[in-house]
């Protein structure tokens, strides 16, 4: 027979574990799972049979279970069935899930730790740069998973958002004339790429004032005409590409523009860069032309 202190120490099941597990009350903190060999007020032993049912115990908690599931998984275990197959389905399920959540938090304070890195007044923009970034790759990672996206098209379209997104956010006012927003386009001047967003963004708003709908032909038109003039300016340059390769490229901007613009992370830095209502009008129009349910 084994004390609850051994039967700790080889389980690794706390003691509290132990008690809640042994515990009948039910309506407390009881579980009713188990019942010692020996069991009195105040005291207990284990055998044989108690070890393996903590053993059991044990592995189930180390893949997740909680304790309240705990017996439920141990019934389902001696049945012939699928019954447990299916539960322990259901736990990878629900670990994967929290995986995801746990690597997006991971992924946000990667950002953030990057930021430290800044002076304090560039902080901002460096979070704002990074996480758009990040955003932009999600897009360009979905709509390739989405079939809507050629593999040899994703590297190149990585490329040109990395390139297009610090002069986008030098649009925003109070980020003017930030080094981390600092515009490095060969063959383009710093004028020219401000200019070309700001009549971007002037034409936008001018949709806006006269309340054309985003789906209408005259803001479709505008869209690709901005995912064209995208994409000569940030897209090209690669000697190999051909004049109807580079022609079948705005689409695919417009493509991974419409799950960019569908993530409202995304919105803030686009409104203020872009103007007021720019991002859902950007966020319907793209999705149009795309042709997203």
């Amino acid at each position: 027979m084994w004390k609850r202190s051994e039967v700790e120490q080889l389980t690794g099941l706390s003691r509290h574990m132990i008690q809640d597990l042994c515990n009948q009350n039910t309506a407390g903190d009881g579980l009713a799972f188990w019942v010692p060999a020996v069991s009195k007020p105040g005291y207990a032993r284990y055998d044989e049979g108690d070890l393996m049912a903590f053993y059991l115990v044990k592995q189930l908690s180390k893949a997740g279970f909680p304790l309240a599931e705990v017996e439920a998984a141990v019934m389902d275990m001696l049945e012939d069935d699928d019954s447990f197959a299916a539960r322990i389905d259901g736990n990878v399920r629900r670990l994967q899930s929290e995986r995801a959540r746990i690597d997006a938090r991971l992924q946000a304070a990667e950002v953030l730790r990057g930021a430290a890195a800044y002076d304090s007044s560039e902080r901002l923009y460096a979070i704002m740069a990074a996480a758009l970034l990040d955003g932009a790759q999600r897009s360009i990672e979905n709509a390739a998973r989405a079939g809507s996206l050629p593999p040899e098209s994703v590297n190149r379209l990585n490329r040109a958002y990395q390139r297009a997104i610090p002069p986008l956010l030098e649009a925003v006012d109070w980020g003017t004339g930030s080094k981390v927003l600092t515009v490095s386009v060969p063959g383009a001047a710093v004028s020219e790429i401000r200019g070309r967003v700001q009549r971007f963004a002037r034409a936008l708003a001018d949709l806006r004032r006269r309340e054309v709908n985003p789906t209408d032909e005259e803001a479709l038109r505008l869209v690709y005409s901005a995912a064209k003039s995208f994409w000569r300016l940030w897209g090209t340059g690669a000697s190999a590409e051909s004049a109807s390769e580079n022609d079948a490229m705005p689409v695919l901007v417009i493509r991974t523009a419409a799950r960019f613009l569908a993530e409202a992370d995304n919105g803030v830095p686009v409104e203020l860069a872009l103007g007021k209502g720019s991002f859902t009008f950007l966020a319907q129009a793209t999705k149009a032309y795309a042709g997203i349910a």
